[in-house]
C-alpha cells in the first residue's frame, strides 16, 4: 500500500505540473469584453455530434445557468451536444461532450470515477455496466457545470485481474481548471 499512495502522490504533483504549464500558456481574458447574458445556448455549443471535436472555448459557454441535460432513453439531450477535446492532445478512451454550460466527461472501459479536489456542486458520477468481470460495456461518466473560477480534479476507477487476486486500481486523471482572469476552461487528462 505503501508504493500505491507514492504513486498517487506523483501522480498528482505531475498532473498539477501540467495544469501549471497550460495555464501559463494562456491569454488572459480582456476585462474590456462584454460577457454575453443571454440564456440561449450558442450555436457551437448545441451543434450536430457529427462535428469533428474542437478544443473548448469560454466563448462557447453560456453566462445563464440552466438545468443539467436529461439523460432518457430516447430524449437524450447529450445526444445533440457539441463534442470537444481536452486541452491537451489524448488518445484515450474517454469524449468529452457540452450543452450549454454543461460538460460530460464519458469513459469507456471504466468502472466508475472520484471527484478527488474541487466544489462538488453541481457535479453529478454516474456508473453504468453489467458485468465487473468484462472491460467492455462498462461505462463512467462525470457531469458538472463549467463555470470561471471553478476547479475540479478526478480519477478514473479502472478494474485490475492478476493471476491469483483482482483490485480496483487508479486509471486515468482528468483536471477541469478554469480560472477566473481565464478566456477558456482548460481540460487535461493525466495517464498511468
Amino acid at each position: 500500500m505503501g508504493n500505491k499512495a507514492r504513486f498517487f502522490t506523483i501522480g498528482t504533483a505531475a498532473i498539477a505540473g501540467v495544469i501549471g504549464a497550460s495555464l501559463g500558456r494562456m491569454a488572459f481574458a480582456d476585462p474590456t469584453a462584454s460577457p454575453s447574458g443571454s440564456a440561449a445556448p450558442s450555436p457551437s455549443a448545441s451543434a450536430s455530434a457529427a462535428a469533428p471535436a474542437t478544443k473548448l472555448k469560454g466563448s462557447d459557454i453560456p453566462t445563464a445557468t440552466s438545468d443539467m441535460p436529461v439523460m432518457k432513453q430516447f430524449s437524450d439531450e447529450w445526444t445533440a451536444g457539441r463534442q470537444v477535446l481536452p486541452t491537451e492532445d489524448h488518445s484515450g478512451t474517454c469524449t468529452f461532450t457540452v450543452v450549454r454550460e454543461w460538460l460530460r466527461i464519458r469513459c469507456i472501459e471504466r468502472l466508475g470515477a472520484s471527484m478527488i479536489a474541487g466544489d462538488p456542486t453541481d457535479v453529478k458520477i454516474y456508473s453504468a455496466g453489467s458485468n465487473l468481470w468484462e472491460a467492455h460495456g462498462r461505462i463512467a461518466t462525470i457531469v458538472m457545470r463549467l463555470r470561471k473560477g471553478d476547479n475540479r480534479m478526478f480519477y478514473l476507477i479502472n478494474f485490475d485481474e492478476g493471476y491469483d487476486s483482482a483490485s480496483l486500481t487508479e486509471a486515468e486523471k482528468i483536471a477541469v481548471y478554469w480560472r477566473e482572469d481565464a478566456d477558456d476552461p482548460v481540460i487535461l487528462m493525466s495517464y498511468f
